[in-house]
């Protein structure tokens, strides 16, 4: 899946945010992050991108847009791509400046 980054259509990001919220009860996409939704979580820092590897816990259904979101805590990077596969492991590059 290609992400859109900042500048690019947003729309429904704010309402996959409050729904993502509403979903797991927390205030900020911050909280989720690997120990409420992630196993085996890892953070790879790269030249003007990171790259987010990662499964989800069993039981934890979410969309590449979903994921993106709580790797990046929010939506405002620049693009990007993401991989999900079936076993619930999954890849996030996420554009930075």
């Amino acid at each position: 899946m290609i992400l859109s980054g900042v500048f690019d259509n947003q729309n429904g990001y704010a309402e996959v945010e409050k729904d993502l919220k509403e979903r797991f009860s927390v205030e900020y996409l911050s909280e989720l992050g690997q120990l409420k939704v992630f196993d085996d979580f890892e953070v790879k820092p790269g030249y003007a991108h990171c790259m987010y590897h990662g499964k989800l816990k069993e039981g934890v259904v979410l969309t590449e847009l979903e994921i993106a979101m709580i790797c990046d805590s929010g939506y405002s990077f620049f693009g990007g791509h993401s991989n999900l596969y079936g076993d619930g492991r999954f890849e996030v590059k996420i554009w930075t400046d």
